[in-house]
């Protein structure tokens, strides 16, 4: 029975660690990043675009983030800041900055979700063609925003530009967060497209046509809506599109309390994802033949790294301890296999797109990265639908 259960065990962590290592393998590839299917020159405009800037306490950022924006933007097109629950002057500091500002008051429905959703009520008296939305808090490079909404008019689905984040400030675990967002949002998205498939929404950095996005309910305080909000749209036939050449930027909080509050979402939102949505995207993939969600519901079968290798790790102790006192050699086997990936695609997707980020004499503080998560885990199912993360610099 043992045994039994061992290998089943073994079997269980093989399969995200096979999704993962052909993402990474796929990203890897000698190609150029940016297939055919994404070059905007190839399409005409977008039509009229309405970029969306959900803001809650921002005053002290947003200023910055609508410079970015209003720079790319065309007569004809609008920058919209839904001022959602603010204490304070963001609303102000928005319209000064030219910014259309619409505010929402309800305390007891916080979160982005409710935000977008307002700012979709208040285009619908004149809709655009497309919709871009931008966190308040991101950078937006120069000749981004066109191209992508160019991109998602043409292909009449979401594309998701290339979404980074920074440290605030320097030290070895910092750039060890890096390096953990680097490989779940750029290395992974960039396998499943050079895969010839879609990618999962971030949450910034988003272009949509009107019409897919209107017909949808963003009305939620979901942790990640922007994943639930992807499998939505992948079940109509409108599954994103990568698009790197799109460049949005942020930075971690500078705060101990702020990181951790932010991994906390993260983390857990992720890890609640992966238990209630993964499971009846899969089915519903499999049962309806929509190779794009099938596709997002097996990425999402692949659990925030640090936990997968934890995980990995503890199932292959177990199996070697069993090995030791007479159980099959089986489970040790595929518990090897899964560490063998697992450990292969992180080596590999640090050598091709990481070393900048962290260096070899860094690798160790991957360990301190580890038990930090742990401590996260703890509290998964004792945390609120909506976390404000703190982004003092205290």
């Amino acid at each position: 029975m043992l045994d039994m259960t061992l290998g089943a065990l073994a079997a269980l962590v093989c399969f995200p660690s096979l999704i993962l290592a052909a993402e990474v393998l796929a990203a890897s590839a000698l190609k150029s990043p940016v297939s055919r299917t994404w070059r905007p020159g190839r399409f005409l405009g977008p039509g009229t675009i309405a970029v969306i800037v959900p803001a809650h306490n921002e005053e002290a950022g947003i200023r910055q983030t609508l410079q970015d924006i209003a720079a790319q933007l065309r007569p004809c097109d609008r920058l919209l800041v839904v001022a959602d629950n603010c204490t304070d002057d963001t609303a102000a500091v928005a319209r000064a900055a030219g910014a259309e500002v619409s505010e929402r008051q309800d305390p007891e429905r916080r979160g982005k979700g409710y935000a977008l959703d307002w700012g979709l009520r208040h285009l619908r008296q004149d809709p655009p063609e497309t919709v871009v939305i931008i966190d308040a808090d991101c950078r937006v490079a120069p000749g981004s925003i066109l191209p992508l909404a160019q991109t998602a008019f043409a292909a009449g689905r979401p594309t998701q530009a290339l979404y980074v984040m920074k440290s605030a400030r320097e030290g070895q675990r910092r750039r060890v967060q890096e390096l953990a967002w680097m490989l779940k949002n750029h290395v992974r998205p960039l396998g499943l497209a050079r895969l010839g498939l879609p990618c999962q929404l971030m949450g910034t950095g988003m272009a949509f046509p009107w019409q897919p996005l209107a017909a949808v309910d963003l009305a939620s305080g979901h942790l990640v809506e922007d994943v639930k909000l992807g499998l939505d749209l992948a079940a109509r036939g409108r599954a994103a599109l990568f698009y790197p050449a799109a460049y949005v930027e942020s930075t971690f909080p500078a705060s101990e309390t702020g990181i951790i509050t932010q991994r906390q979402r993260w983390e857990i939102g992720s890890t609640r994802t992966l238990v209630q949505e993964a499971p009846r995207a899969l089915w519903r993939g499999l049962r309806t033949g929509n190779r794009d969600l099938l596709a997002l519901a097996l990425d999402l079968l692949v659990p925030p790294l640090s936990l997968l290798s934890a995980v990995v790790g503890l199932v292959w102790l177990a199996c070697a301890a069993a090995a030791l006192v007479g159980y099959g050699l089986m489970p040790l086997l595929l518990a090897t296999i899964a560490g063998l990936l697992t450990a292969g695609s992180l080596t590999l997707a640090w050598a091709r797109f990481g070393r900048r980020i962290l260096g070899v004499r860094d690798l160790p503080e991957l360990a301190g990265h580890l038990m930090q998560k742990v401590r996260i885990y703890r509290r998964l199912g004792h945390l609120p639908e909506w976390i404000r993360t703190d982004r003092s610099r205290g």
